[in-house]
């Protein structure tokens, strides 16, 4: 079978988003023919990747994009994320495909009533409609009578077999800092992902010279990264290190010494104000450590940390306030303590968010 899905960005881009695609896409891709339609990347050196074939295209060029996709003649059009460039384009389509859609949070959809309308008037030639849990909003969506028999609701997941290995000493990974209480946090620097909040939590933790923070994340080709990027270091210097509390800025590491800094961790703190369903929060449960979030995603269905809920403005991003603040404070100092709620995460992943379980899913919808 001929299966094209449209992701606007894909490997080696790395985020949440990036590598739920490339798992989909390379499970899907064992048994079938898979293309990907992604945004043009000058650092991708292949046009195939573990069996995937990569289709570039630039977001200005919409006519010559539909050119390659009717051409291409795919059994199953699959859209991963509904701020696709062509969604639009694309659901307005009938050409005998078999449509799938993922809306990883239906940003597009829930912009503005016309884009709502344009979706559901387009819904009954969709096969399926894919959320990632009944908790967020994308669920609530598809409550609606004109989608609600096509929903298929298929969580996240992570791969335990990179999380049970032997773990890297903690004097390999930084050196000097092995004694210190290490809180972790891991994503890009992308708006609402938050971590300056993060910076304003720590610089009020009592005997800061007992901690460090370690802040992992990749380069993203958005200019507003490098910003937020280069704010974060101002603050951390002038809030934190001042204060005597340790950063460790670690940008673009490998894969498994990210693993290990998970398993080396002793708590994460996750200050995203708007998730779908965070990968991370299931890598910190699947490396055994305690976990703090807002109410953003699927956080709220979790196990293995505390979930704080937040008021919400209009578009379902939190609002982090001194309440927010103290709670994260409290949720912090207890969890590092008592960190023995961490292995409820790590069973729930075991059970429910387990890649292997989950990829054969997909399997089902494309296949039926």
């Amino acid at each position: 079978m001929k299966i094209a899905i449209c992701v606007n960005h894909y490997y080696p881009s790395i985020g949440g988003a990036e590598k739920v695609a490339q798992r989909i896409a390379e499970f899907l891709a064992s048994k079938h023919e898979v293309y990907v339609f992604t945004r043009h990347m000058a650092n991708r050196k292949s046009t195939t990747i573990n069996g995937v074939n990569i289709l570039e295209y630039k977001p200005n060029q919409q006519s010559l994009f539909m050119k390659r996709l009717l051409g291409l003649s795919p059994e199953v059009v699959f859209i991963y994320s509904d701020v696709f460039d062509f969604f639009t384009t694309i659901i307005k389509e009938r050409r005998g495909w078999k449509l799938i859609i993922a809306l990883c949070g239906a940003n597009w959809i829930y912009r503005n009533r016309i884009n709502h309308r344009k979706f559901f008037a387009e819904a009954d030639h969709m096969r399926a409609v894919i959320c990632h849990s009944t908790v967020d909003r994308d669920y609530q969506l598809c409550s609606s009578p004109l989608v609600k028999n096509k929903l298929v609701v298929i969580p996240n997941g992570v791969d335990l077999q990179e999380f049970d290995v032997e773990r890297v000493p903690r004097e390999n990974l930084f050196p000097g800092l092995s004694s210190k209480k290490w809180i972790l946090n891991v994503s890009n620097f992308f708006p609402g992902k938050g971590q300056e909040y993060l910076v304003e939590i720590l610089s009020r933790m009592p005997n800061p010279e007992e901690y460090v923070y370690l802040q992992v994340c990749s380069d993203i080709p958005f200019q507003c990264g490098q910003a937020l990027e280069r704010k974060w270091k101002i603050q951390a210097e002038r809030k934190l290190k001042k204060k005597g509390l340790h950063v460790e800025f670690v940008k673009n590491a490998k894969r498994d010494k990210v693993v290990s800094i998970f398993m080396q961790s002793n708590l994460f703190a996750f200050t995203s104000i708007k998730e779908v369903a965070p990968l991370v929060l299931l890598e910190a449960m699947a490396a055994g450590i305690p976990w703090v979030s807002m109410n953003v995603g699927n956080a709220a269905e979790l196990s293995g940390g505390h979930c704080i809920k937040t008021a919400r403005i209009s578009k379902g991003v939190s609002i982090f306030d001194d309440r927010v603040l103290k709670l994260y404070l409290k949720h912090i100092a207890e969890l590092i303590e008592s960190p023995g709620i961490a292995k409820e995460g790590r069973r729930e992943v075991e059970k429910r968010f387990n890649w292997d379980h989950i990829l054969p899913k997909y399997g089902e919808i494309i296949e039926s």
